[in-house]
C-alpha cells in the first residue's frame, strides 16, 4: 500500500497544548503508563511555552490535522 500524502513538520505553539497533551496521553495509554501522567494543560503551557521553555515540540501534520509529535 502506498500512501500519497504530504506531511509538514512545524514548531508547536501555545495554542497546540491541548493536542500535545492528547498525544502524550495516547502514547502513555499505548505503553500502559497512563498512571504516570502528571501534567495538565496549564503546566504544559508554562514549561513548554512560557518565558523560559524547558523543552520544545515539533508537530507533524497532514491535510487532516496533527499525526505525530516530537519533543526535545
Amino acid at each position: 500500500m502506498t500512501l500519497n500524502r504530504s506531511i509538514v513538520v512545524r514548531d508547536a505553539e501555545a495554542g497546540d497544548v491541548p493536542v500535545i497533551l492528547d498525544l502524550i496521553k495516547e502514547l502513555a495509554a499505548f505503553e500502559n503508563l497512563s498512571d504516570a501522567i502528571r501534567i495538565d494543560e496549564a503546566r504544559l503551557r508554562e514549561h513548554g511555552f512560557g518565558p523560559a521553555p524547558r523543552f520544545r515540540v515539533l508537530l507533524a501534520e497532514d491535510a487532516e490535522g496533527v499525526v505525530g509529535y516530537l519533543s526535545y
